[in-house]
């Protein structure tokens, strides 16, 4: 483990076997299949992946892990967190629907037992304060859910309505808890509301072996190092020690430069400040 400083800002990186990471979301074969023709193509891991200090809990690179595993490599490059520390924040992805047709509606309320509710704004305190496990969310008509059912069955339904949406050709998008009722401008938007996550439910999820939906949680760290270019063929060949070394050598040859949060990067967007790395020439 070597620790790095970008303006102030400590972060750990590490060489950790490949088998020891715990995802804890699914993955996306289209995103996977590309990802690894990627990393093939370039030979180099080029972000680390998040995960948890003491568990080793993937908390973001779920298709990178994957894609590392589908190239035989037996290490990862790694960012370490103190996952339960305040200072790591966890938000839900919600889902949202433009102009889904009734039959999807049907189904949806079907699979989730819904019943109608007044206002969305009384759908969302349900699910806040527990009582209900789940909400449909619109300007229109919303619904909330009588089921018991624990975390991971709620986001396993959710799992099931990601295959309807592909069933009627419905439109899926995202957007993050923190910005969820800006979709409300019309009746013809329909959200998915479901119970708030907490961490030890993601470590727990992730020990069991199990996995929730890809787009399920949203991590936000204190710094994201970008950028390292690990070298594929170390971590497919060589020993622990060795791809230590390499890192060393990386940091030697290096400049990490800070961007703040809320920034641009290779055509995401990013709320947390990145530690580029650029390599000097």
């Amino acid at each position: 483990m070597v620790v790095v400083s970008a303006d102030g800002l400590k972060f750990e990186l590490s060489i950790v076997p490949l088998n020891d990471l715990r995802p804890h979301e699914a993955t996306i074969p289209r995103i996977l299949d590309s990802l690894t023709a990627d990393l093939k193509r370039t030979s180099s891991q080029r972000d680390p992946i998040l995960i948890d200090r003491s568990t080793r809990t993937v908390l973001d690179g779920m298709h990178r892990r994957a894609s590392l595993e589908a190239l035989k490599a037996n290490f990862a490059l790694c960012t370490e967190f103190d996952y339960l520390h305040d200072s790591i924040e966890l938000e839900r992805w919600l889902r949202y629907f433009i102009a889904p047709n009734e039959e999807f509606i049907s189904e949806v309320m079907a699979l989730l037992q819904l019943k109608a509710c007044d206002r969305f704004e009384d759908a969302v305190e349900a699910v806040d304060k527990g009582k209900s496990k789940i909400a449909l969310l619109s300007a229109g008509s919303s619904y909330i859910s009588a089921r018991e059912w624990n975390v991971f069955e709620v986001y396993e339904a959710i799992g099931k309505i990601d295959d309807l949406c592909q069933k009627y050709r419905i439109g899926l998008d995202y957007t993050s808890e923190s910005s969820k009722f800006e979709l409300f401008t019309s009746e013809f938007v329909y959200l998915l509301y479901p119970e708030k996550l907490l961490k030890k439910d993601v470590l727990q999820i992730a020990s069991e072996g199990k996995v929730f939906p890809c787009k399920t949680t949203r991590h936000i760290v204190p710094v994201r190092p970008m950028g390292t270019d690990f070298p594929l063929d170390l971590l497919k060949g060589s020993s622990e020690a060795k791809c230590s070394k390499e890192l060393r050598n990386i940091l030697r040859l290096s400049r990490i430069e800070l961007e703040k949060r809320e920034v641009w990067y290779e055509g995401r967007r990013y709320s947390e400040p990145l530690a580029i790395f650029r390599r000097e020439k």
